[in-house]
Formats: structure tokens, C-alpha cells, sequence
């Protein structure tokens, strides 16, 4: 899912700008002359522009925008900064052409382009290039979603917005939960109060999962009947004016037992050392072990498969990403998750997630939700 008609104010054009000088410069370093965007979160990250067909060219001194015969007049209406370029059948051709007038040598492309894409834009290049110029190279390049990860203050304000709006929805869901309801009643409910709040949408496919349900981290909303006594985790976000939110909260129907009690009180211990470790030049896998660690050392170990966290932006997932693996080192303005959890195989699990700023001195957390064990 992505985004359906959000658009980018005329107030956020100089911030626009900005974001292609960032690319620019980071092209500069990357050696390279030009940068093909094809991927439509970074179209629109550069752009503003929401249309399924957006294709963008950056050069050391030119921007240009493609798309087709559907969206020519929104785009030259909407989009400031660059040159719309109406673009042919196929657009692969026109875009060749743009880049052989351009004299460009080495030319950068996304890791989201498909075999089948990259092939076609070397033969378009083949062909459009006359024989005495040299051949364009084309090499992959993450200069845009480097620039995405870290949020300049205008994107930080439309994140904490996002997060207002989706716990706003939360807690009027958690008045509307009653036992008996199925799991996929109570996402139903979480869509309609998204809608109902006129939002963009849901960020993602919403889990709700109760009671051995909740044990698989991405469980699929079922028709199981919540009980008491049950576990119900809710894994929610949603997308506001363009930027995503990303929350998880676990309740309980009815008093929990000892074990549930013993088992979230170790997960949000894991949470707050997690948080605790996040500051600009952490490196990722650190904060990922500042959980880790204490899980395993609880005896839960085995219990938690998945990384701690990821970042958050236009995306719900984007770079950087939390795990033992991750080479990530968290700047100042990198928006990540936290979201240690253990599962227990066939009985319930527990998960919570809080979205904060990285910072010099720690994590900005722009959750307010009570993390207080909930009984309903």
C-alpha cells in the first residue's frame, strides 16, 4: 500500500529543494553525474507527486520530472523545481535520450529496479547514444534512501502528527473491544475509526491477534473469538499528510496469569533498556543487543527471532534497520522503531513498539500510550 491523494503544500517546496541538493551532494560524492528515481516512495519523496507514473532524472544542474499523457497538466501544476517532461511509449526511451543530451557517464539507479528494467534502459541507451560517444554507466546507487533515513524538522513534525492521529484511533478502539468479538471484527472497527478520522489510510495491514495467536509476530487478523483471559496484540499505524506512524500495544481480557505478568514486565524492561541505548553514533546492532541481552539473560531467548527495530518515514520500513546484523550507525533525525517481543509457541506473546527521533542526548519518543499493563 501506498499513498492515495496526499499532496505536499506549496509551503513544503523550499523543503523539496532541499532534499535534492542533499541528493545532489551525496551523488557528488558518490562519483556520480546523474540519478534515475524510480521507486515511487522516493518519486514522491523528492517530488510530492502521488501519480502511478513518476520517473525522475537529477543531474549536477537539472532536475526533470516524466510521466505520461495522464498526469502532464497535474504535474506541471503541482510540482515546482523541475523540468515535466511528457514522456514517451516507452518512458525507458525518452529517459535514454535525456541522459545521452546530458553527456552523463556514470549515472546511478535504485536497488528496487527489476532485471527486466535495468535491461531495458541499457538498450534504450544503446540505442539513443551516437557512436562516437562513450557508453553510459550505470551503477546502483542509495543515495535517496540515504537521504530519506534522516527527517529534517518539517518531516519529524509530520511524523509526530501521524503518531497523535494513529493513538487517537487506538484508545477509541480499545472502548469499542468486547470478548466475543472476532479478530477480524476489531480490525474492521480499527479501519472504519481510521477512515472515520478522514486520514490517508492504515500505514500497513493492521495485526490484531489474540490469545496462542498472538505468538506469531505477523499474524494474520482470524476469525477467532476473543476470550477472557486472552492476550490481544495490536500492531497499527497510519499514514498522515504522506508520513507513516507505527505502534504496538498488548492488552489483556480479564486479570493475566503469573507467566503473562512475569512476560511483559521482561519485554517492556527489554524496551526501556533498548530506548535507553538510542543516541546519535549508536550503532544499531548495540541498541539491538541492549534488548537482546536481557531477554536471553530472562531465559527467553529463543523466544525473540526478529530485529528490535527499523526506521520509519513515507515508508513504515525503511533504513535504518535494528538487528544483530545491521552495520547501521543511528544519526541525529533518524526516525526508528523499538519492538523487542517474545513468543511463546501455541500459548501467547507479547510485543511493544514505541517510534522515537534519534538525538545527541537519546531517543525522542513520540509515543504518549500508556505502556502500564491495560486490563480490559
Amino acid at each position: 500500500m501506498f499513498l492515495k491523494n496526499v499532496a505536499i503544500s506549496m509551503s513544503h517546496a523550499p523543503e523539496i529543494l532541499s532534499r535534492i541538493q542533499d541528493v545532489r551532494a551525496r551523488m557528488a560524492r558518490a562519483g556520480l553525474d546523474g540519478m534515475i528515481v524510480e521507486n515511487r516512495p522516493n518519486t514522491f519523496y523528492l517530488s510530492g507527486f502521488t501519480g502511478t507514473a513518476s520517473l525522475i532524472l537529477i543531474t549536477a544542474r537539472t532536475t526533470h520530472f516524466l510521466t505520461d499523457f495522464r498526469y502532464i497538466e497535474r504535474a506541471r501544476r503541482d510540482i515546482h523545481g523541475y523540468r515535466v517532461v511528457k514522456a514517451g511509449n516507452p518512458a525507458s526511451k525518452t529517459l535514454a535520450q535525456l541522459i545521452v543530451k546530458r553527456r552523463l557517464k556514470t549515472v546511478g539507479f535504485e536497488g528496487t529496479l527489476s532485471y527486466d528494467s535495468l535491461a531495458e534502459w541499457r538498450k534504450q541507451l544503446r540505442e539513443a547514444r551516437p557512436k562516437r560517444q562513450r557508453p553510459v554507466r550505470l551503477r546502483r546507487a542509495a543515495v535517496v534512501n540515504d537521504a530519506r533515513a534522516v527527517k529534517l524538522p518539517y518531516e519529524v513534525s509530520l511524523l509526530r502528527k501521524a503518531q497523535r492521529a494513529a493513538e487517537s484511533v487506538f484508545d477509541c478502539l480499545l472502548g469499542d473491544i468486547e470478548p466475543g468479538m472476532t479478530e477480524r471484527d476489531v480490525r474492521r472497527r480499527l479501519l472504519e475509526l481510521i477512515e472515520d478520522a478522514q486520514l490517508d489510510g492504515p500505514s500497513f495491514a493492521p495485526i490484531v491477534a489474540s490469545g496462542p495467536n498472538s505468538a506469531m509476530p505477523h499474524a494474520q487478523p482470524s476469525h477467532r473469538r476473543i476470550a477472557r483471559r486472552d492476550i490481544v496484540t495490536i500492531d497499527m499505524g497510519v499514514m498522515r499528510e504522506g508520513y507513516c506512524s507505527d505502534m504496538t500495544r498488548t492488552v489483556f481480557f480479564g486479570a493475566p496469569t503469573r507467566e503473562m505478568r512475569e512476560v511483559y514486565g521482561v519485554v517492556l524492561e527489554a524496551q526501556e533498556r533498548a530506548l535507553a541505548a538510542v543516541r546519535a553514533g549508536a550503532a544499531a546492532k548495540a541498541v539491538d543487543a541492549a534488548a537482546r541481552s536481557f531477554i536471553r539473560a530472562r531465559k527467553y531467548g529463543k523466544a525473540f527471532g526478529h530485529g528490535t527495530g527499523h526506521g520509519v518515514g513515507v515508508e513504515v520500513h525503511e533504513a535504518p534497520t535494528l538487528n544483530a546484523r545491521s552495520k547501521a550507525v543511528l544519526a541525529d533525525g533518524h526516525c526508528v522503531t523499538i519492538e523487542p517481543g517474545i513468543y511463546l509457541e501455541g500459548r501467547f506473546g507479547v510485543r511493544i513498539e514505541d517510534t522515537v527521533i534519534v538525538r545527541e542526548g537519546g531517543a525522542e519518543n513520540l509515543m504518549k500510550a500508556s505502556k502500564s499493563l491495560v486490563i480490559l
